[in-house]
């Protein structure tokens, strides 16, 4: 993620709790063509799981109510 925010605009987006613990996502301010989004799950003792597709669409589309707001395509 933190190369994401050295090259792109935008900024890192709470999505809620989910399964205990936050998760997280990088909002681009502009439309970029990265491949699948990428969900980090932060846990209750500190640790960052980094979380892609297939699982990174269940766990946006268990806590985002308008995906076109968050930019999902």
């Amino acid at each position: 993620m933190e190369s994401w925010c050295n090259d792109y605009a935008g900024h890192i987006e709470y999505l809620g709790e989910y399964q205990g613990g936050g998760a997280y996502c990088y909002h681009f301010d502009e439309p970029v063509n990265i491949g699948f989004p990428v969900v980090y799950l932060l846990n209750s003792d500190g640790k960052v799981d980094e979380i892609d597709a297939p699982k990174s669409f269940e766990i946006i589309n268990s806590l985002v109510k308008d995906l076109d707001e968050f930019g999902v395509e």
